[in-house]
């Protein structure tokens, strides 16, 4: 059993969104199970995009042009992330800014610690958080979002432990400690059933009261009826445990 450390770069462009990406994308198509870890350097997880990079470009491309990239790729990795048929998490120990947040709120859980700090400031500059705000929406109360983008200021580690941006948090001394138990707790799930949870919660998002009644009946039904489903049913009744149970996780 696998554990996925991925490094996020402390500033976001379009050659390290393409190898972040890159990174995302051979964790997640790799049919093992496994964990994925989102892990920035002490003391910075990430800023968000580079703007002096944005509005001075490299390889001769225009300024539209690189922000139209960069925003691409950027997008792009947060879906990869969100719609990844294994479980993510996000350690964070230190500052987080802008589409640092997004990477953030793109996680099933996010571990940090208490010197850590979040903030939106992209409204300072005449921006909106506009590819993060979907995935925080899913975090943190719209009204609260809202709020945090047009204050622009950076909140505590506290506050976004309330506000539900933060999942567990810890000390920096701390911080690995709480990363591998929660990792055991993740990675007890079936691997099937990560992807189709994370699948039906952004389905849900698109459906009314009734036909989201009606899709959950359906797809219990349709899971019910698979083979694996029903031996994991058998195994735990008998108590045999289930066969993806994992009693030991070690780093990739």
């Amino acid at each position: 059993m696998d554990i996925h450390r991925i490094q996020v770069p402390p500033l976001l462009d379009v050659k390290v969104l393409r190898a972040l990406r890159d990174a995302v994308e051979a964790v997640v198509s790799d049919p093992a199970r496994g964990l994925v870890l989102l892990e920035g350097a002490s003391g910075v997880f990430c800023r968000g995009f580079d703007l002096g990079r944005l509005l001075e470009p490299a390889e001769g491309r225009s300024a539209e042009e690189e922000a139209g990239l960069a925003t691409d790729e950027f997008a792009q990795c947060l879906r990869l992330i969100r719609e990844a048929a294994k479980p993510a998490m996000a350690i964070v120990d230190g500052e987080v800014l802008g589409g640092g947040v997004g990477l953030v709120a793109v996680a099933d859980l996010v571990v940090a610690s208490d010197r850590s700090t979040f903030g939106l400031p992209e409204t300072l500059f005449g921006l909106i958080p506009a590819v993060v705000l979907p995935f925080l929406f899913e975090r943190v109360a719209p009204q609260k979002a809202r709020l945090a983008a047009l204050v622009g200021a950076s909140c505590d580690a506290a506050t976004a432990h309330q506000l539900g941006l933060v999942d567990v948090l810890t000390t920096p001394e701390g911080l690995e400690q709480t990363v591998a138990a929660q990792a055991r707790g993740l990675l007890r799930a079936s691997p099937a059933a990560v992807g189709a949870l994370k699948r039906f919660s952004r389905e849900l998002t698109s459906l009314d009261g009734h036909a989201a009644y009606r899709r959950g009946a359906d797809l219990t039904r349709e899971l019910l009826g698979d083979e694996h489903v029903r031996q994991a049913i058998r195994g735990f009744l008998a108590g045999d445990g289930v066969p993806w149970r994992v009693e030991d996780a070690r780093d990739g």
